[in-house]
């Protein structure tokens, strides 16, 4: 049977269009499993929590919600140090470092460091002087980063391991973002008032990252971060699950409740925050007029 031109010609072109359509199924295959995953997936953002955990027991929730986030990779848990935790006697630096390592075994999490940071106040002047394990490792990250981002410190209390981490090696200053909820800020009369525990618990280690122009500090007012709370309701609505995160997390949560119905949660809003930046106004203003401009 001899077929007519005109039907040669059709298959002709349908021959031609399956075959160029079976190569853009293959180039759409391919791009999803490798260049879909290089353009649409989220960076995974490097991150060192700073906590005095031990004074503020609503960190841990704070603290669990960055290990938990899919898009954070915590590189360690430093502990700092707090002089107005009235329990912790001399030693508020390290019953927060006992409590950031019972955190990580109770969820049996690896790959984070548990680090003790500055056991008080700033006093030293001297770049020979040692320093921290903590702040040794802050110097260690920012200048070994896996990518060209700056490391992001999230600061829960007093600043001592990052400025001592600066003083060490001031050559970080330009490699690092620190996030912490410090001083009240008044922004009708952009008036700064250090009058609040975390900046009072070492005023020099702010003052430091406050006069070094390189450093991007990102500041949440106790002011208005302390009037954020969380209810218990909230709590068991969100913890309903039966994984034995949620487990942990509801059973910590009833003891940081206890007769309360509502918490200050301010560590919690700073880092919500840094994951959703458009929770909250950003604005640029001028530091403390003690401080350099």
């Amino acid at each position: 049977m001899k077929l007519n031109p005109g039907f040669k010609k059709r298959i002709k072109r349908t021959i031609i269009f399956l075959l160029s359509l079976s190569l853009i199924v293959i180039l759409v295959i391919t791009f999803t499993q490798y260049g879909g995953d290089l353009l649409f997936k989220k960076k995974s953002s490097e991150v060192i929590i700073d906590s005095d955990t031990d004074c503020h027991p609503a960190a841990v929730l704070a603290i669990m919600r960055l290990l938990l986030d899919n898009n954070t990779k915590v590189l360690a848990l430093n502990a700092a140090h707090n002089p107005f935790c009235l329990h912790s006697g001399d030693s508020s630096m390290w019953l927060s470092q006992t409590k950031n390592q019972e955190l990580l075994d109770s969820l049996e999490i690896i790959g984070v460091r548990v680090l003790p940071g500055e056991e008080d106040m700033l006093i030293r002047t001297n770049k020979k002087e040692d320093i921290s394990p903590a702040a040794s490792f802050i110097i260690k990250s920012a200048k070994h980063r896996n990518s060209k981002e700056k490391l992001n410190i999230i600061s829960f209390g007093a600043l001592s391991n990052i400025a001592s981490a600066i003083l060490k090696d001031s050559t970080i200053a330009s490699d690092i973002i620190v996030y912490c909820i410090s001083m009240q800020y008044d922004a009708k009369g952009k008036i700064w008032n250090k009058n609040e525990f975390n900046a009072r618990s070492d005023l020099d280690a702010l003052d430091i990252l406050l006069n070094n122009q390189d450093v991007e500090i990102h500041f949440l007012p106790y002011n208005i971060s302390g009037n954020i709370g969380l209810t218990k309701r909230e709590t068991d609505k969100y913890l309903s699950g039966n994984s034995s995160t949620e487990k942990y997390l509801r059973n910590y949560a009833d003891g940081v409740f206890l007769n309360e119905k509502s918490i200050p949660v301010p560590s919690l809003a700073l880092v919500e925050i840094f994951l959703n930046p458009d929770f909250a106004k950003k604005e640029q203003v001028m530091p403390p007029p003690e401080n350099k401009k």
